[in-house]
């Protein structure tokens, strides 16, 4: 018995050791951190979630990437055994993304399975494009675009109406300057949304854009060529092509005073070849006037056709003046007049003789002086019948 008791005393010392002195063994765990970002411009606290953080001993904390220096932290604060909180220094660091890392007295290392993104502080901003505009047939297209926040190894895209990305070729002056080179091969014109990408992948939320036009309208012929002053709703049909739909169509005098435009929607036919247009010309001007087509993106043609706005061409009736025996009519005998116009007729008896009735087709007139046919539309017929 004396014997075991010193084998007793060991394994119960050893027992105690192993329960109040010695850690116990367990896994550490990062279930999340946040925020799971930070901006390389100054510190960031990074609160980490998870479990075990108390059964070992920590070291420190970094933030890795493959490639770059790790960041090391400057703070680690146990709070419990599931949360504690990391202090890092960003100022000067790259864009990655980084592994968070605890590493602990014993060389273990844990890390946490949501990467952290070192982003510059500030997005890239798009001031201005020169030039902001091209035509279809001028491809490719070199612009300047200026404006703030660009660094080395950001890049210009553009991205069509349809949200398709057209990439360019791009080089960065300045962080203040971009020279981009691009060639969209649209067969239409279109407006592209102009946007510098940095390399954390954080763009430009400005809405500068670059606007491709279509070829300008051409016109080849118009038809009628004459119109009249008349016309309330007089139609014209121009051949050519690049017509587009909603394009508009104006007659411009020749002195550049008088213009007018399409009074009802225009119709394009679907190769853009032919444009109808209708006008309102009563009490127009009189002259030439130069055919204009404008397109919704504001192209005009540039040929020169023109058309003629005349005076309706009036009919002529025919006004026959008799007189009967005993005097004389001025005028006499058949007398063409012009539509609306008007014709006055006076009489002479000879010596003896005076009026005693004046007939105007065939009706009796109560004026035995004279005749006057106002806004003549018609052929006539005047007898002047004298008397003793």
């Amino acid at each position: 018995m004396h014997d075991f008791f010193p084998y007793l005393l060991i394994a119960g010392l050893s027992v105690f050791f192993s329960m109040f002195i010695l850690p116990v063994s367990a896994v550490m765990i990062i279930d999340s951190i946040s925020p799971d970002y930070g901006y390389n411009n100054g510190q960031v606290t990074v609160t980490v979630t998870g479990s075990g953080f108390e059964t070992e001993g920590i070291w420190t904390s970094i933030l890795e990437h493959p490639g770059i220096v790790p960041i090391q932290s400057s703070l680690v604060n146990i709070i419990s055994d599931s949360l504690i909180t990391i202090k890092f220094d960003l100022t000067g660091q790259v864009y990655a993304e980084y592994s968070l890392v605890i590493i602990t007295g014993l060389h273990n290392r844990y890390s946490c399975p949501t990467p952290f993104i070192v982003y510059y502080p500030y997005l890239p901003v798009v001031a201005e494009i020169i030039p902001s505009s091209g035509r279809i047939d001028e491809e490719p297209f070199t612009c300047t675009i200026n404006g703030d926040n660009f660094i080395y190894g950001s890049y210009v895209r553009m991205v069509n109406s349809s949200g398709e990305i057209v990439t360019t070729s791009s080089t960065n002056i300045d962080n203040n300057q971009f020279t981009s080179v691009f060639s969209p091969g649209m067969k239409k014109g279109d407006q592209y949304l102009v946007q510098v990408v940095n390399p954390d992948t954080q763009c430009s939320v400005d809405t500068v854009y670059f606007t491709v036009y279509d070829l300008p309208p051409a016109i080849s012929d118009v038809n009628p060529r004459t119109l009249y002053t008349s016309d309330s709703l007089c139609e014209i049909s121009i051949r050519g092509n690049g017509f587009l739909s909603g394009s508009v169509v104006s007659l411009l005098g020749n002195s550049g005073g008088m213009r007018i435009s399409n009074k009802t929607p225009t119709i394009v036919s679907a190769d853009g070849k032919i444009i109808t247009a209708s006008f309102d010309l009563s009490g127009f001007m009189t002259g030439e006037y130069h055919v204009i087509v404008e397109n919704p993106d504001g192209q005009c043609s540039t040929d020169t056709v023109f058309l003629q706005v005349k005076e309706p061409e009036k009919r002529s009736f025919k006004v026959t003046v008799a007189p009967g025996p005993g005097g004389n009519t001025i005028p006499y005998g058949v007398v063409t007049v012009l539509e609306s116009s008007t014709l006055a007729v006076s009489w002479t008896p000879d010596s003896g003789y005076e009026v005693c009735e004046v007939y105007l087709d065939g009706l009796i007139q109560k004026n035995h002086n004279s005749c006057i046919i106002e806004d003549i539309r018609g052929d006539h017929e005047i007898y002047v019948e004298f008397k003793k």
